[in-house]
């Protein structure tokens, strides 16, 4: 579906900035990447901040302090990337929310 397609488009695109691992609690709780054991990441086709909170809470249980949601189409969220013009996978251009 789209919101694989586009998780894991995204980590292949991260490997390229560094080392790429995951966390899962026991509950299937889970952060969908960590970039290089110091960022966490949580990929959605549309973030939204129940989304954010619930990775901060994992981020700060694994003792990592940045974070940010990963979305395909734009939301009103703080500490959000935007991936814009998504086509056949590859993201066309990047925009940080404040």
């Amino acid at each position: 579906n789209e919101a694989q397609v586009f998780e894991n488009a995204v980590i292949n695109q991260l490997g390229e900035y560094g080392e790429v691992s995951f966390y899962r609690e026991k509950s299937g709780a889970e952060i969908d990447a960590i970039l290089d054991k110091k960022i966490a990441l949580e990929i959605k086709t549309k973030g939204t901040k129940d989304y954010l909170k619930d990775l901060k809470k994992r981020s700060e249980a694994i003792e990592i302090k940045d974070y940010y949601l990963v979305s395909k189409d734009y939301a009103d969220v703080p500490k959000t990337i935007f991936v814009d013009k998504w086509n056949s996978g590859v993201p066309k251009s990047v925009t940080w929310a404040k």
